[in-house]
């Protein structure tokens, strides 16, 4: 339907002669008004018949051909994290090598679950970071025993206290001792002090593996008897051969 106020071409009356330049100038001016047609009306607003230019509307998503954006259409950071899927970045092919930096993971992020085994090395560990908290100690035996001072002659200054029996690797498995004097008694000038070793005794003669008793010596090197509470600590077995170690002999398992 023809609406008069609508600009046209080239204006003609009845009665006028069609001229050859005048159907080569619509076929211009058609020409370059589809050249120059821009799709910049906002949806649902209003035509103006009137004006110079026509405005059609903006294409939406129906007029886009489905997989027809190409990464060459995309201009350089026009993804930006708003039109991106939750959950649409995978790990697989999606993320180059060394992507994610530091200042893109966020604190207290990695735990636990999230590490390889032995994926911590020794230069990762902070200087003085480990306290004993950190450590996988256990107790290996424990006691209380009394000593006489030394050169007494009305008991023993010293004890020893079978820790472990036949355990076949000593060499790659660590005891320490620790100690409380309870109370002293029984002499008049001096002091009660007594001295913790680790012993390894292996019997002659022995055949096949190479097993060895582990013991606890106490010795008081005081003048007064000593009442000691001990116990002796080392390391949770991880593996074999020293979780068979520490399970081999009195006191049961290590867990």
């Amino acid at each position: 339907m023809a609406i008069t106020d609508i600009p046209v071409y080239v204006p003609a009356a009845p009665d006028d002669l069609i001229r050859s330049e005048d159907i080569n100038n619509v076929q211009r001016l058609v020409r370059n008004s589809t050249r120059s047609h821009r799709h910049t009306r906002v949806a649902n607003a209003p035509v103006i018949d009137t004006a110079p230019e026509d405005f059609a509307v903006q294409v939406g998503t129906q007029e886009i051909v489905d997989l027809a954006v190409t990464g060459a259409k995309l201009a350089g950071n026009a993804v930006i994290a708003g039109k991106i899927a939750d959950a649409a970045v995978a790990s697989s092919g999606r993320l180059t090598d060394n992507a994610v930096s530091t200042t893109r993971v966020q604190d207290a992020a990695v735990t636990a679950q999230k590490l390889a085994p032995n994926a911590v090395a020794r230069g990762t560990i902070q200087d003085s970071s480990i306290s004993r908290l950190k450590l996988g100690l256990v107790e290996l035996a424990s006691g209380t025993t009394s000593l006489a001072a030394l050169g007494s002659t009305s008991g023993s200054s010293q004890t020893l206290a079978l820790l472990r029996t036949n355990v076949p690797d000593t060499a790659n498995l660590l005891f320490w001792p620790q100690l409380t004097l309870v109370s002293v008694s029984g002499g008049t000038v001096g002091f009660g002090a007594v001295d913790a070793n680790i012993v390894y005794r292996r019997a002659q003669g022995t055949s096949g593996p190479v097993l060895v008793d582990v013991l606890l010596r106490l010795t008081n090197t005081g003048q007064f008897n000593c009442n000691v509470s001990w116990r002796v600590m080392t390391f949770a077995p991880f593996s074999p051969p020293y979780a068979v170690a520490l399970r081999a002999g009195i006191g049961g398992e290590l867990v």
